[in-house]
């Protein structure tokens, strides 16, 4: 047990360094630390700048000695005049407030005052309440201007006098040069797409009214072509009965009489041409002339159909928009291939969780419609369902142990086996990684923790006289957790692992190299500078992973410690869904559950994220 506590402490230390690391950059003496530190300070004097000109304590006069952009001076010059032009409507606007406040508050007394109703004066009365209600609407509008004219001057004083002290162009646009801009390109947008629009029309009335001629000229093209052939036909008939009927008459075909009237493919194109010219063969020639004109023909009317088909159409409307929409056009081939496992990851993935965020706001049973009932769900969850704040806790426990801990493990593991020889290498990653793919394993860790004397830790406790009589290691709450922490550690070796012997296996030896000129001097700096930077995508699938696994922790608890366990000793998020999901079938309440966990993972794997993509950059070691 001191062990175990000592593995949780070491977690949560763990955990801390690398938040304080990377919320406060690491090493204070360190070039990025201090690069951090003076952008910060540039950032504060910047916004510091930004209010004192708001506030009045810095004149127009002295902020150009700071600011010497011509542009930036004008836009806050714009910005300035709408802020004191919308003060001033804004005092009006008070003054007359006040004034029809008192003239309503008069006739109000009046009204009081007098014993019989007055018309004049409750028409009069209504009429200023309207007006009164119209000036607070006014006013409303102009606060609101105020305000952002204020904001606005903050933007462009604070982003240019930071971008002047870092070095940097970090000017920004106000709300309102945005939404000015984005009206100006919503506009530009319009009269484009209804040019396109009209464009598209003319193009496709002319290629409409060329298919429609097209199609009539071969129509009678086809007419004139059925007429040739029955010709030449009756000509190849009338021709084979003559030789039928007089054999003797024997015709006369020309000879080849240089070498020049022969092809290199030995074809007689004279005798050809004599014989076509024959007129004897004179409809022959008529009906092969007219096919060639007939399929040219066909050729136009093809290509006249294929210009306002599907894919010509699609072509045009990739052409008329961004470096993306081209992408996609001109690699249709890959997304087509992409598409079949798309639409199966939105209807069994997409589709379910949003179906289980909405039914998290609903009662259902499964055999009654669901119901909308708000926040009831999540009010039950964390104020009267006192098993799910076991349940929270046992999975914080576990994930913050075995998460970080599985995947060290996996890294070390595969950082040392990567140092192996080829065969030694696959052997001991089949060693590893046997133990995430064990079928009954589960049967195996039973035994060694059963309760009676034949529990090998048991029995070998009770030979080394560490304890007395056997202890009922699943039968007692204060020891199932730590069991199962020891179980999932076992089984953690998976997919994480084999991600990273991959991974190092992938590293550029060269790097090496360049480390050890560069000045890299020990194994340390070379795991941190070089190995950790090329294998980031590794070490970003591995901590999904482990994340994953180590916050849905369920058959491990059931098949060691049961469903339920002892005291709800090794309960956690998932076997609670899966209490309230498949055997109460209150799907409502389980997929509030289940949200609350989606939740959790997605804030975990945005902190780790976070934590990779500073690897090798966001602490230095002094060499």
């Amino acid at each position: 047990m001191v062990f175990l506590y000592i593995l949780l402490g070491i977690s949560l230390i763990a955990l801390i360094f690398l938040g304080v690391v990377v919320f406060r950059g690491g090493n204070k003496n360190s070039k990025s630390f201090q690069a951090e530190l003076a952008h910060r300070n540039a950032k504060k004097k910047s916004k510091q700048l930004a209010n004192d000109f708001v506030e009045g304590k810095v004149t127009f006069e002295e902020l150009k000695q700071t600011i010497t952009n011509v542009n930036t001076l004008q836009r806050i010059e714009t910005n300035y005049n709408k802020l004191i032009e919308s003060q001033k409507q804004l005092e009006i606007s008070n003054k007359q407030y006040e004034s029809l406040s008192k003239h309503s508050l008069e006739l109000k007394q009046k009204l009081d005052s007098l014993k019989e109703p007055n018309n004049r004066l409750n028409e009069e009365f209504i009429n200023v309440k309207q007006e009164l209600a119209e000036v607070i609407k006014v006013i409303k509008k102009l606060e609101v201007d105020v305000k952002q004219a204020k904001y606005d001057l903050k933007v462009i004083i604070s982003s240019y006098a930071y971008g002047a002290a870092t070095g940097t162009n970090s000017e920004k646009l106000t709300r309102s040069e945005k939404k000015e801009e984005k009206v100006a390109l919503k506009a530009a947008m319009k009269d484009k797409k209804a040019a396109w629009k009209k464009e598209d029309k003319e193009y496709f009335d002319t290629v409409k009214a060329n298919i429609a001629k097209l199609k009539h000229e071969v129509e009678e093209s086809k007419i004139k072509l059925a007429e040739l052939k029955k010709a030449y036909l009756e000509e190849k008939k009338r021709n084979e009965l003559e030789a039928k009927n007089n054999p003797e008459v024997v015709e006369e075909k020309p000879q080849v009489t240089t070498e020049s009237e022969v092809t290199t493919s030995g074809i007689n194109y004279a005798a050809i041409e004599a014989e076509e010219e024959d007129p004897k063969h004179a409809c022959e020639k008529a009906y092969r002339e007219y096919l060639k004109v007939h399929e040219r023909l066909l050729q136009r009317y093809r290509i006249e159909k294929d210009r306002i088909s599907l894919t010509r159409r699609m072509e045009r409307w990739s052409k008329r928009g961004g470096h993306l929409r081209r992408e996609i056009f001109v690699k249709r081939q890959y997304y087509y291939l992409v598409a079949p496992y798309t639409i199966l990851f939105i209807l069994f993935t997409v589709v379910p969780v949003l179906m289980s965020l909405y039914l998290s706001f609903t009662y259902f049973n499964l055999l009654e419609f669901p119901t909308f009932n708000g926040w009831s769900n999540y009010m039950r969850l964390f104020v009267d369902d006192k098993v799910f704040t076991i349940a929270l806790r046992n999975t914080a426990i576990l994930a913050v142990i075995t998460g970080p801990l599985s995947y060290l493990m996996a890294f070390v593991f595969a950082w040392l086996i990567n140092e192996l020889k080829p065969l030694a290498r696959s052997f001991m990653t089949l060693i590893f990684y046997a133990p995430s793919i064990s079928g009954n394993v589960y049967l195996v860790w039973k035994l060694i923790f059963s309760s009676d004397i034949y529990g090998y830790a048991n029995a070998f406790l009770l030979k080394l006289n560490f304890i007395e009589e056997p202890i009922t290691w699943l039968q007692d709450a204060k020891y199932i957790i730590w069991i199962l922490i020891i179980v999932q550690l076992w089984l953690s070796l998976g997919v994480s692992f084999l991600a990273f012997i991959a991974g190092l296996q992938g590293v550029n030896r060269e790097l090496y190299e360049a480390g050890a000129i560069d000045g890299i001097k020990n194994r340390w700096q070379e795991l941190w500078y070089i190995t950790l930077p090329q294998m980031k995508s590794q070490l970003l699938f591995g901590a999904v992973m482990q994340i994953t696994s180590s916050l849905s922790v369920a058959e491990v608890s059931t098949q060691i410690a049961g469903f339920p366990s002892i005291e709800y000793a090794g309960h956690t998020i998932i076997t609670h869904l899966m209490d309230y999901g498949s055997v109460r079938m209150e799907m409502g309440y389980a997929s509030a559950i289940a949200t609350i966990l989606f939740i959790i993972m997605i804030a975990a794997n945005l902190l780790v994220r976070k934590i990779i993509r500073r690897v090798g950059s966001w602490y230095e070691w002094k060499i």
